[in-house]
């Protein structure tokens, strides 16, 4: 059986139960280092290193898969060592994160990595200049016991947008989203919009409701930060799919590789066709729930974490 060990990005509000979840129902031998809970908890990275070691050195996995996006708790010298104790460990460190520059952290870390991994193609040139080895694309996913249908028939509200508004607007799609989100309620009634950064009189939400307020509206609203960068979704489009409500998306390049307008998604070009689009399927809400219903299904046949954790087994050689 292969053996994995996970260094997950946990934070208080959101565990990668999905990713446990995934890597079990492979068939592989899965043990769990928190990393990240544990150093928020003791905040000494010297123990933190001693039972990292110790972890590896008792169960010398055939796969160390880690989220070391922009942290340091694990260090080079850490990763020197496993490979001293397991030479023939493939390690991977992934980020599902965009930022203008490859951090620091990550490209210092890639020296002990033996693959890097990144949640878009866009940004593959940039970080491997950045980083030492390989550098490969593997997509975001998303766990389907917190995000699914609830198949609801009657709705609070008539378009829900979940996100956050960030200080430093220096993203590219920053004021498009902030635009949409100020400005639909004046032509949607009932337009819903949560999350932090707003301002007064929107509220933030826990991740763990998200997925109710999804099923609670006729249709869902995703806008990314980034909607001129090569194969990038967040995980956020993900859970709008997998609610099985109709998800109106901002286009971005790659989009058609994986989705189909109006069949599965149905794909934007500015605030005007969101209210055009979103109008067309308040007077077809049979095709529009159709249209839901098959966003769920692909969501889950293509994008769980169990897809992706398939294919992140197949790229190391390992299934």
């Amino acid at each position: 059986m292969v053996k994995v060990v996970y260094l997950p990005l946990n934070s208080a509000d959101v565990k990668q139960t999905g990713m446990y979840d995934a890597f079990k129902n492979a068939g592989v031998d899965l043990t769990i280092f928190d990393f990240n809970i544990n150093y928020n908890k003791t905040k000494n990275k010297e123990q933190i290193s001693k039972d990292f070691i110790k972890i590896i050195s008792e169960k010398r996995p055939d796969l160390l898969h880690m989220q070391l996006q922009f942290t340091d708790i694990i260090s080079l010298e850490d990763l020197k060592k496993v490979k001293n104790i397991c030479p023939n460990v493939i390690i991977t460190n992934w980020t599902g994160d965009v930022w203008h520059n490859v951090p620091p952290v990550f490209s210092n870390i890639s020296k002990g990595v033996d693959i890097s991994l990144i949640s878009s193609v866009g940004q593959l040139p940039m970080y491997k200049k950045s980083c030492t080895g390989e550098v490969r694309y593997w997509q975001i996913g998303y766990n389907p016991k917190l995000y699914y249908a609830q198949n609801r028939t009657s709705f609070k509200f008539n378009l829900t947008f979940v996100a956050t508004k960030y200080k430093n607007e220096t993203y590219p799609s920053a004021g498009l989203r902030t635009k949409c989100g100020l400005n639909l309620s004046k032509s949607i009634s009932n337009f819903n919009l949560v999350g932090h950064g707003w301002g007064h009189g929107v509220s933030a939400i826990k991740q763990s409701l998200v997925n109710d307020v999804y099923n609670n509206s006729f249709a869902v609203l995703s806008i990314s930060n980034f909607n001129d960068l090569d194969f990038y979704f967040s995980d956020r489009l993900l859970m709008c799919l997998a609610s099985g409500r109709p998800t109106i998306c901002y286009r971005f390049p790659g989009w058609d590789d994986y989705f189909s307008d109006m069949k599965n998604i149905i794909i934007v070009n500015s605030q005007e066709e969101i209210i055009e689009k979103f109008n067309w399927l308040k007077s077809n809400p049979i095709i529009a729930n159709k249209i839901g219903k098959s966003g769920a299904e692909i969501a889950l046949r293509e994008h769980s974490y169990f897809c992706r954790t398939i294919e992140l087994l197949k790229m190391v050689g390992l299934q």
